[in-house]
């Protein structure tokens, strides 16, 4: 993988940094969804206050069957710019009042399910239901429909700036984790340096300097501990090769020595051999002279006897 082959500190830096990103759009996204929800739940009961306040102003008219008082009370959600339609139902059921923007279409008939007070979102819309009540007697029901113009804008705006927030606390945390992640990368690059060094140089009295007393640190003390017992070993074994070499020197030396003394041995054995066998040579031809000398003085007197 790509990440596996990266440098340690584009590591810590990618870590922290997807870390950080991870908690900040976490955040962000807890914020925004109990903003939302905070703020529908508020939309929800302003609609409700609203529903209220004209289910009473149009009590009277209802009870007295005043349909432009009635209508002229609805038109004053005018103001209110959420607020797209709006009717009052009286007992049956059917429409006795209304006000609309855009000509919103409002349904003629009130729904058999909300003739109470409530509220509930249809598409994008939120009607709310309010009973309109005159001294306890109930005259008939109030809707207002509004649009979730205002939560979706809101939702937009937040939206962009947490996007905007976390861009910036996220070049924030790069360059925070930038400096920091030298902390841990800086020993092991250090330790990395003086590991080539040694293995170019074979240079074993070269010592990695220990920075913190964590577990960065305890694994330089062991690099340490090891390059010392490397040199030891090496010392040691310089020391037996430089005594190897001189006693192969001095063996050398005597096998010269015996060789010479050899080979003189030999010259004096050849020498000693010769004298003899000219010694030997000497002493036969000697014998052999007088011998014949012998016969000769034999011959002589043998011839004076004649």
């Amino acid at each position: 993988m790509i990440l596996q082959n990266l440098s340690i500190k584009r590591k810590l830096t990618l870590i922290t940094m997807l870390t950080s990103s991870a908690a900040l759009i976490l955040s962000a996204l807890s914020f925004l969804v109990y903003d939302l929800v905070s703020f529908r739940h508020l939309l929800i009961q302003d609609l409700m206050t609203q529903a209220e306040i004209i289910g009473y102003n149009s009590a009277g008219a209802m009870e007295f069957k005043d349909v432009p008082a009635a209508t002229a009370t609805l038109s004053a959600l005018t103001a209110k710019e959420g607020v797209v339609a709006a009717a009052l139902y009286g007992r049956d059921n059917k429409i006795f009042a209304q006000y609309s923007r855009n000509n919103r279409v409002i349904p003629s008939l009130l729904p058999a399910d909300q003739q109470g007070k409530g509220y509930r979102f249809e598409g994008e819309y939120l009607q709310v239901f309010h009973e309109v009540t005159l001294n306890g007697e109930r005259l008939g029901t109030l809707l207002l429909q509004s649009d979730m113009r205002q939560w979706s804008v809101r939702a937009k705006r937040y939206a962009g700036i947490l996007c905007i927030f976390v861009l910036i606390s996220g070049l924030f945390a790069f360059l925070v984790s930038s400096k920091l992640q030298r902390l841990i990368s800086r020993p092991i690059l250090h330790l990395e340096d003086t590991m080539r060094m040694v293995s170019a140089n074979r240079n074993y009295e070269v010592r990695a300097t220990k920075s913190y007393g964590d577990e960065i640190g305890r694994l330089i003390d062991g690099f340490n501990t090891m390059l010392s017992e490397i040199q030891q070993r090496d010392t040691a074994l310089r020391g037996a090769n430089e005594e190897l070499k001189a006693r192969t020197g001095e063996l050398e030396k005597e096998i010269q020595y015996r060789k010479e003394t050899q080979e003189e041995l030999l010259k004096a054995t050849a020498k000693c051999w010769k004298r003899k066998r000219e010694n030997w040579g000497s002493r036969i031809a000697c014998r052999i002279s007088g011998r014949s000398n012998r016969r000769a003085n034999t011959y002589c007197r043998s011839s004076t006897t004649f």
